[in-house]
């Protein structure tokens, strides 16, 4: 009972991370993996229905896993001299542009009106500059 007592003390006065509370999400590195992205990116930020998700996703592209063959190699449908996801060169990917750049070559910086934290863009560039294994 005590110890009841002083976990909910710490949880009420901000010590203790609530579950599900992404405390610390925009520090924290994330493996620069397919299947990292898709867990604690995509998910979390993309695939909602009107976007990425089921459906008709956005563009065309589902970002619901898994999304290897969606993504590398795929020309991009708003700049189609630009891959999607083109491995080993984060500069040439049009996804890497989309989230990374105020001013992207088409439409808006994507997730709209809340860019990616800098842990999430540089998770993704490491993927992509690692040849964007399938893993």
């Amino acid at each position: 009972m005590n110890r009841t007592i002083t976990l909910l003390s710490l949880l009420v006065a901000g010590l203790v991370p609530a579950a599900g509370c992404e405390e610390g999400d925009a520090s924290e590195p994330i493996p620069p993996h397919l299947t990292s992205i898709e867990s604690a990116i995509f998910a979390r930020n993309c695939t909602f229905s009107s976007c990425h998700g089921g459906g008709s996703p956005e563009q065309g592209m589902s970002l619901v896993s898994p999304t290897y063959a969606t993504l590398t190699s795929v020309p991009s449908t708003e700049v189609p001299t630009m891959m999607r996801i083109a491995p080993g060169d984060p500069d040439g990917s049009y996804l890497l542009q989309k989230i990374s750049s105020a001013t992207p070559l088409d439409g808006v910086r994507m997730p709209p009106n809340q860019p990616l934290a800098a842990n999430k863009i540089e998770a993704i560039r490491g993927w992509i500059a690692a040849g964007a294994p399938n893993d």
